[in-house]
């Protein structure tokens, strides 16, 4: 600093709370900026070293004056400080900027004393200030590098650990402690701890780790810790072996990564290249088979091979389960006993769930016996699933387009790991793809079915239709050549059995002729049962005079949509099979009624719709097994020996199946009390405004009302 030369700015008693000449001049010479102040505040003196410093003479840093040097961002800090202090008599420290001569300015750091008389007075202060730019500087670059390091750690999600070799302390960042579920203080930081949370399949392979530091200085490893409560995670750490003077290890400093999404990553990477291989296994497997329950167990085996420990192949027969395959990658383990029939399929059992709704299930831990519908959750599984261990399943739909046929259950046992939301994917793929080849399996054994119905429709049509062509031909041949000579009975019966041999031809003709435009018409339109059905039943009356034929249908029910035609046909087909298999003294009653709104259990379990209209013809004939009631549906099917042995083709009841389904409905056989068969089948109502507007009118010998028929 320039000071002026003169004695009297440094001389004692000049300025109030001056020093003496002896402590100007000890003070002037000392190589730190030294002041002083008065009891007032303001700076009674400087000594050289400040004033060369500044570059500003003493007159102008005296009072006030030596702010003027302060950097404008400290200036209101030192003084509110300066204040505060001077008040209490307090000593102080503090770090501000101030500009030297060439204009730069500098951190220096100011302590100031508070002095007094010799009366004991309050004097003011007497500071010294030091040059601490550089140190000042090299802090906050360290503590901006700090501050980017935590930053970059925090990015990459870093925890950072050291072992102290000579102390045997670990010490653990925030972030390793928050890794392994522990709070940031007050824990155990011993390396027993911090194993403690490694898997016991790696703590031996990092204990091995940490041993060949001593020959390596530098280890990478990855490892799995478990903490309780939280899902088993995956670390990265990084360690490296730190050396006093004489090459004695002293510490290991280290970091740590979460890795878990990565390690999860990498394992769908590799089951998706599995799955990819598997996928393409079981298409190329599965193309040979033809045959549908050879295809399900090799579909069974590879996949039992390849991804589960047990799999089991369920189809839907009707509204049952039909459990085709069981299969256990132990071949000792007797899993026989899981195989039987489900009589119901059932929305609270897992696979009946997944058949009924085509919706796949996930189950991944404590699988229990509610994966076996009820009916085969019996003893033979409950011996069996304490050897199988059930850990997880999946369970999806076998289906073909829209149609879920079946269902594919996969499990795991004993100690395998539980299968997850992409295993799910990989079971529903290769559920769809067993569906495929199965269809095309079915597909394949219906077409040689077909080929074979073929060859047996064109051998009937040819028998069937040649009959009465035979006999129309005879009888026609007779009357041209000799009706002049026959008898009136004789031309009777002649023209009798040309009308019978040409009614059935065209009834097979007619019922063939149905089969075929069945999937091009669709012009349907709103009909009234009431007003159909009594024509129907007063022309079988005049067909079959000595046969009792009664309706019995109640008004104001709500249309249907459907052709009359159709209507008639269905009538008549059920009709006719009544009157050919029932005893000619046997009434035959045909019953309309509308379903609840809340369908009877056996009809829920059928598909009949609530309010649905249902049409019965019942007859008193040798009836039907239930059990074979589905097969009679199946065209030129003509029931067992202990049928009485009527002409036709068996496509009576094929066509009526056709028609109803066509329209929406359903169509089955029962056994009501006693002897007799019943055909029922139902068609969905349509709402009352969608009725047709005429007035029904009865034709003339048929009654329409409850309890009320034509006979």
């Amino acid at each position: 600093m320039a000071g002026t030369g003169q004695e009297g700015p440094h001389r004692s008693g000049q300025f109030p709370g001056a020093l003496s000449t002896l402590e100007s001049l000890t003070l002037d010479h000392v190589p730190v900026l030294i002041w002083v102040s008065g009891p007032e505040g303001g700076c009674t003196w400087f000594n050289r070293c400040w004033l060369d410093f500044t570059g500003r003479t003493l007159e102008s840093q005296l009072g006030r004056g030596w702010t003027e040097a302060v950097h404008p961002g400290d200036a209101a800090t030192v003084l509110d400080t300066l204040r505060g202090k001077s008040a209490a008599r307090e000593p102080f420290e503090l770090q501000y900027r101030l500009r030297r001569r060439d204009g730069a300015f500098r951190w220096i750091s100011s302590r100031g004393e508070p002095r007094y008389d010799a009366t004991g007075a309050f004097a003011g202060y007497v500071g010294a200030c030091t040059d601490i730019h550089e140190a000042t500087e090299l802090r906050q670059r360290l503590w901006s590098s700090q501050r980017r390091l935590r930053l970059a750690q925090f990015a990459a999600g870093l925890a950072i650990w050291e072992w102290d070799l000579t102390t045997n302390e670990v010490i653990w960042s925030p972030e390793l402690a928050a890794l392994h579920g522990l709070p940031p203080e007050d824990y155990d930081k011993s390396l027993d701890r911090y194993l403690s949370t490694v898997h016991p399949d790696d703590r031996i392979r990092i204990q091995d780790s940490m041993a060949s530091l001593e020959q390596n200085d530098n280890v990478q490893m990855d490892y799995r810790i478990q903490v309780p409560g939280l899902e088993e995670r995956w670390l990265a750490s990084w360690a490296t072996l730190t050396r006093d003077d004489d090459g004695k290890p002293t510490n290991i400093v280290g970091m740590a990564m979460d890795i878990t999404e990565r390690k999860k990553t990498e394992q769908r990477l590799a089951n998706s290249a599995a799955n990819l291989q598997l996928m393409a296994s079981v298409g190329g497997l599965l193309q040979g088979y033809h045959d549908t329950k050879e295809l399900m167990e090799a579909a069974a085996r590879y996949t039992v091979e390849a991804f589960a420990d047990l799999c089991i192949v369920d189809i839907r027969r009707g509204n049952a389960i039909q459990r085709e395959f069981v299969l256990h990658r132990d071949a000792a383990l007797d899993v026989a006993g899981v195989a039987d029939v489900v009589p119901h399929l059932s929305l609270e059992d897992p696979i009946g769930h997944v058949v009924l709704t085509g919706e796949p299930l996930l189950r991944s831990q404590k699988v229990g016996t509610r994966w076996w519908p009820e009916g085969i959750a019996g003893p033979a599984v409950e011996d069996v699933l304490p050897e199988l261990r059930p850990l997880s399943a999946i369970s999806a739909p076998i289906r073909w387009r829209d149609e879920a046929f079946g269902a594919i259950t996969l499990l795991r046992t004993g100690n395998s790991s539980p299968f997850d939301t992409a295993e799910l994917g990989l079971g529903i793929e290769l559920a769809q793809r067993i569906g495929a080849w199965m269809a095309r399996a079915r597909l394949i054994e219906e077409l040689e079915e077909a080929n074979a119905a073929k060859d047996e429709f064109l051998g009937l049509v040819s028998h069937e239709l040649k009959n009465p062509l035979t006999t129309i031909l005879g009888i026609s041949s007779l009357l041209a050549d000799r009706s002049d000579r026959l008898s009136p009975a004789a031309l009777r019966d002649a023209f009798e059995a040309l009308r019978k041999d040409s009614s059935r031809l065209a009834e097979i003709i007619e019922n063939m002729l149905t089969l075929a435009r069945l999937g091009v018409t669709s012009d349907f339109e709103p009909l009234l049962l009431q007003r159909i059905l009594p024509g129907i039943v007063e022309r079988w009356h005049r067909r079959q005079p000595g046969r009792s034929i009664t309706l019995r249908c109640p008004d104001g029910l709500p249309p249907i949509e459907a052709l009359s035609t159709w209507i008639e046909q269905v009538l008549d087909n059920l009709i006719g099979n009544a009157i050919k298999y029932s005893p000619a003294d046997s009434p035959i009653d045909v019953v309309v009624t509308q379903t609840p709104a809340t369908p009877s259990p056996e009809d829920a379990a059928r598909g009949v719709r609530p309010s649905a209209l249902q049409v019965a013809v019942i007859d008193e004939g040798p009836g039907i097994d239930p059990a074979m009631a589905e097969r009679f549906f199946e065209p030129f099917y003509r029931g067992g020996s202990h049928l009485p042995s009527v002409p036709g083709l068996g496509l009576g009841l094929t066509v009526c199946k056709r028609i109803v389904e066509r329209l929406g409905g359903q169509i089955w056989i029962d056994r009501p009390s006693g002897l007799g068969t019943s055909v029922r089948f139902c068609l969905p109502a349509l709402p009352e405004s969608d009725a047709p507007s005429e007035r029904v009118e009865t034709p003339v010998g048929a009654t329409a009302g409850e309890g009320e028929g034509v006979g």
